[in-house]
């Protein structure tokens, strides 16, 4: 069942496999493994001639001409024990760190005795090993009981166990995950009966039930269709299949198609660029460089950065990051578009060694802007005077957005401009980047989005090269030109997540509560600035907790990686997992629960924060003491702590983690527009958000229904575009939803405000149709555009969303691999327009988070900079089998937000916060297998993510300590 999925099996063969395997010694292949292990044998040969090897002989034998024609797998004999494993970075979808399949036959007095040679079979350690010959050598005539066997076996195996570099994951993993799966398949041999309780443990796979959830929440009947939980107005097309994407768009007469030719290679010069081959292609159409660039070769507009950045469209002859675009070639289909780029020859030179990480910049000194401080109280006073003190390092890995749609633009020249309609969560950021690599200006610009296939912050400045790239590609040739990136060349071209590090100091009192945090945050941005966090910070770095003195700082790293960017709570789920990590480090060292000291040192009404914000709607405590209470998180504490003293090899975690998310809607502008036909009172709305799955449309669309006192089937939202909202924000920052819902409640109530006189004319209540058509003979107008945006007039928040989350994890020490059995949060969005969008909001969110802090892990080649997790073989996402078992959502009831006309509050970003609450609940699995270890009783770091490989490393696993 560890296989791929149930598609992938369906669709895929066990010959496929074998062949796979053939070709690709280094593939871990589970069915060669399971095969091989059971003793298999396959027929192989042409319509004349026939051959039956054994599936070793079978990876030797040349395959031109020939079929593999049938399987023989013999029967299992009897007292034969037969067991195969799998160890994932994820539940499933995901090829093995190392699988391994074990056969043999018990005998004698005893029936303990191995009677013949045993089938010892591992795939995933290196290209040329199958057996473990030395170790089934060493068993022959054994008894499994006696003293000796076991670790002698163990022995045996680690010597002749040498995994080599063709796989990402370490060789120390690799190795002892080889010994930890023998030891296994030694006790199920050996059988329970013959082992003491705390070691049978080892022998109980984690096995996912079935998936459940609860969603609880309230709304108010007599709103609707405002408050109303009804499905998106688009979810019939998106499910089936029918919704409309950019790159879904029908091609036109004389339509193109573009690729990017990316650098292989980080922090050296261009050579040179040989493009003969690629115009041999088929389709073939040219060649573009940074000289055909009409424009400005620059795609960056302004953001956060204090001074814009220049980034090329196309290299000019520095490379600064592997992946950066070198060209752009054009063919008449995007697979020979593709296949052409792939056919450029570059050469580089001036190859100098990449800087990859924020440890290599620190050690090299490469910041792009100076350091950033803000200090609060005397926090060098306050540490030195401290009862306690603790100090430490802690960070945590980039995070692609890995959505299902991939960077897509298209462009069509028109005869006063050109029509741009591009994935973007940005309509307006497209706008000045085409302008600006074009030289176009922007009213001769029309840019439009329908819907995005995901965006989570990297379609806003992560659309600006594909679209400049397109522009530029379109003005050339004079055609329209469709350019759709593959996922390989997404990963590596666009931007995503900043990594982070933190060195901290804290001091605090005898019973936890902080007196003082000195906070040195560095933050990765690539090559480029263009989306620099760590001035925004601060007003997000004390999350719930009171401290009365703090210093902060933050450094801009510059790498040669690609420019990093808004990624779903960017930096913000940074600082608020570092800050959780200070507080179970405080615990730890007072050897104090972890909740109870997060409980102690939450903020109250009136108390300042960091940024100096004095809260006024603080409501943490009273949403964590009704947590805790409905998790029943006391119980299932002690029962945690019972089941980890009775047994060694499993181990649960049970973790709570709060949450304030500072809202800014002050700092975002929106424009929308409300029409309605005379001829059947039917109603369109435009806005300046961008429908991407979070339910824009279907909540504006309630808003209006509810004022204009409609039927929602009535009204029509259509694309976003820069005609009818120009000047938009980019959507973003979890506001978006809300400011435009407030947009049309304005633009309605203005509309009723007009109507209102020819209502009353006609008698208070005619019907709708009827008004409307009375209004028009009248002259009424029945259109309405308004700008939602209100400037701040403090840089504080308008608002905040708090939250509190408990997630319950079981871990198996002797692989790393982890089930989330239960997770149950407690979210306040106000008064929510749609409840069962918030929820999906809610639950989309802690999931995104847990491949951020689990399983999503980034990887380059030291040596040239270039990422090799470029794709889905090795960068893991969640999937469904990596969700809580048991997944809890309820949104606070009775708490309307008094800041905001709607009454709601954020929900997209928030909820991603809470979810490092995962990896703590595996810290605290980590920190009892460390304790049972005799060698970890200390606080140790836990990095994000914690993947299954780095939970069993910190596990301390010793073959030595392995026992009947």
């Amino acid at each position: 069942m560890k296989i791929g999925n149930v598609s992938v099996r369906n669709v895929g063969s066990w010959a496929g496999n074998l062949m796979m395997k053939h070709a690709h010694p280094e593939f871990p292949s589970d069915v060669f493994t399971i095969m091989e292990a059971a003793g298999a044998k396959v027929t192989v040969g042409t319509r004349h001639v026939r051959e039956t090897v054994g599936l070793v002989d079978f990876l030797k034998m040349g395959m031109a001409g020939k079929l593999i024609l049938s399987v023989e797998i013999p029967a299992a004999l009897p007292n034969e024990v037969f067991k195969t494993y799998k160890i994932m970075p994820r539940a499933q979808n995901a090829h093995a760190y190392v699988n391994a399949g074990f056969r043999l036959r018990l005998g004698g007095q005893d029936k303990m005795s191995v009677m013949e040679k045993p089938s010892l079979v591992f795939g995933g350690i290196s290209k040329t090993m199958d057996h473990a010959v030395a170790t089934e050598d060493f068993l022959i005539g054994k008894n499994l009981l006696e003293d000796g066997t076991l670790q002698g076996a163990l022995s045996v195996l680690e010597s002749e166990l040498k995994p080599d570099d063709s796989s990402l994951f370490s060789p120390e993993y690799r190795k002892s995950l080889a010994s930890t799966l023998f030891y296994k398949f030694y006790l199920s041999a050996v059988g329970r009966d013959h082992l003491t309780e705390p070691v049978r443990s080892a022998l109980e796979p984690l096995v996912r039930p079935v998936s459940r959830g609860e969603q609880h929440f309230q709304t108010k009947e007599s709103e609707w269709p405002l408050r109303k939980p009804v499905p998106k107005t688009s979810a019939r097309v998106q499910a089936s299949g029918e919704a409309m994407y950019t790159n879904d768009l029908p091609q036109t007469s004389g339509e193109v198609c573009a690729a990017l030719v990316t650098s292989t290679v980080a922090n050296c010069k261009v050579g040179t660029l040989d493009f003969s081959q690629a115009m041999e292609m088929p389709g073939a159409i040219t060649c573009l460089t940074a000289k055909d660039i009409k424009g400005e070769n620059n795609y960056n507009v302004p953001f956060l950065a204090p001074v814009t950045p220049k980034i090329e469209v196309l290299s000019s002859g520095e490379i600064l990051h592997a992946g950066q675009p070198l060209a752009v070639v054009i063919a008449d289909t995007q697979s020979h578009a593709d296949a052409m780029a792939q056919a450029v020859k570059v050469t580089y030179t001036d190859l100098k060694p990449p800087i990859l990480t924020i440890q290599d910049a620190i050690a090299a000194e490469s910041f792009h802007y100076p350091v950033f401080e803000l200090v609060k109280g005397d926090p060098k006073g306050a540490l030195a005077a401290a009862p306690h003190r603790i100090s430490g390092e802690v960070s945590c890995d980039s995070q692609h957005h890995f959505y299902m749609e991939t960077q897509a633009c298209r462009c069509a020249p028109l005869e006063d401009g050109m029509e741009v309609q591009s994935a973007t969560q940005a309509t307006d950021f497209v706008q000045n980047s085409v302008a600006q690599a074009t030289g176009i200006s922007a009213h001769r610009l029309y840019v439009s989005v329908k819907r995005l296939g995901g965006g989570f912050g990297g379609k806003t400045l992560g659309s600006l090269l594909p679209a400049a790239a397109c522009a530029v590609a379109a003005q050339n040739v004079n055609r329209p030109v469709r350019l759709s990136l593959n996922l390989g060349t997404n990963m590596e071209a666009i931007t995503k997540r900043a990594p982070y590090l933190l060195k901290y100091e804290a001091g605090f009192d005898d019973d936890g509560k902080l007196m003082a945090v000195v906070y040195n945050l560095y933050e990765d941005n690539g090559s480029s600035p263009q989306c620099a966090f760590i001035p925004i910070l601060p007003a997000f770095t004390d999350n719930a907790y009171s401290c009365p003195n703090w210093q902060f700082t933050g450094q801009t790293c510059k790498t040669h990686t690609v420019p990093t960017t808004m990624t779903r709570a960017p930096g913000l789920s940074a600082v608020h997992f570092f800050t959780e990590h200070i507080m179970e480090h405080v615990a730890k060292t007072l050897n104090k629960d972890p909740t109870d000291v997060r409980r102690i040192n939450m903020f109250q009404n009136g108390q300042t924060t960091l940024s100096g914000y004095t809260l006024v709607d603080c409501n943490i405590t009273t949403l964590w003491d009704d947590l805790l209470a409905s998790a029943q998180f006391k119980q299932r504490k002690q029962e945690i702590e019972v089941f980890n003293k009775e047994n060694r090899w499993k181990k649960k975690g049970l973790s709570v983690v709060p949450c304030r998310y500072s809202a800014f809607p002050g700092f975002f502008r929106f424009t929308v527009f409300v029409a309605i036909y005379h001829t059947d009172g039917s109603v369109v709305i435009t806005h300046g958000g961008v429908e991407m799955g979070q339910g824009i449309d279907t909540k504006v669309s309630q808003v209006a229904a509810a004022t204009l006192g409609v039927p929602m089937e009535t009204i029509h939202v259509m694309s976003t575009n820069s005609l009818t909202s120009p000047n938009s924000s980019d959507t973003g920052g979890s506001v978006t939803s809300e400011l435009n819902c407030q947009g049309v409640l304005e633009c309605c109530r203005r509309l009723n405000e007009r109507m209102d006189p020819i209502r009353q004319e006609m008698g208070g209540s005619p019907k709708w149709a009827e008004l409307i058509n009375m209004c028009h003979r009248k002259g009424v107008d029945l259109s309405e555009k308004y700008m939602e945006h209100h400037p701040p007039k403090s840089p504080h928040p308008a608002y905040n969303s708090w939250g509190v989350t408990c997630t319950e994890v079981d871990m198996d020490v002797l692989t790393g691999e982890r089930e989330i059995r239960r997770a149950d949060i407690l979210f306040d969005c106000g008064e929510s327009v749609n409840p069962a969008l918030d929820v999906g909001q809610v639950e989309g969110a802690f999931v995104f988070g847990l491949g951020y802090w689990l399983t999503e892990k980034c990887v380059y080649d030291k040596d040239t900079g270039r990422l090799l997790t470029n794709g889905t073989w090795e960068y893991k996402p969640p999937t469904t089998k990596d969700i809580p078992v048991d997944l809890r959502v309820t949104l606070l009831p009775d708490a309307p937000n008094p800041y905001n006309v709607i009454r709601s509050k954020a929900v997209g970003e928030p909820p991603l916060l809470m979810s490092c609450s995962a990896l703590f609940a595996l810290r605290q699995a980590v920190q009892s297998a460390r304790e049972d270890s005799g060698l970890g009783d200390d606080f140790f770091r836990l990095d994000g993510p914690a993947t299954v490989e780095v939970c069993h490393q910190r596990c301390l696993v010793d073959s030595s300590s392995f026992t009947l």
